[in-house]
């Protein structure tokens, strides 16, 4: 009886095979879709160039994937005027607040229905993404 250790050991060796039989045939396909629109390029160029493209794109992604949304101070940055953000009131009382709000004219906020002075909104936050059709 052939444990999973030895099975992985002898299909290792195939999958590399496999892989590099698809990879061969992906790098045809590429030169040709390139050649039919009346493109001469050096194959191993044009792979170089796709390898590090796809290699930056995916950097990126995960890059976004690892980002996670953070306050930004007042004095650091500040939204593009009348999009609505989340913003961050610490002399709100009883309690400091968070509410949704916009940067309307001249440094004026309006959040909780009432304009704002530009000391009272300290910090803020861009809203998140609204929920997709398969999540409502």
């Amino acid at each position: 009886m052939t444990n999973q250790h030895d099975f992985t050991d002898t299909m290792s060796p195939i999958i590399e095979l496999m892989y590099s039989q698809m990879r061969m045939e992906q790098e045809n396909e590429v030169m040709k879709a390139v050649q039919s629109i009346g493109v001469n390029v050096d194959k191993e160029r044009l792979i170089q160039a796709l390898t590090d493209a796809h290699r930056f794109w995916q950097e990126g992604y995960d890059a976004c994937l690892q980002w996670k949304p953070r306050w930004i101070s007042v004095e650091e940055a500040l939204p593009e005027p009348f999009v609505s953000v989340l913003v961050y009131m610490p002399g709100e009382r009883p309690l400091p607040t968070v509410h949704e709000g916009f940067l309307a004219r001249e440094g004026v906020w309006y959040a909780n229905h009432f304009d704002r002075e530009p000391e009272e909104i300290t910090h803020w936050m861009p809203l998140p993404k609204a929920p997709t059709e398969e999540e409502v």
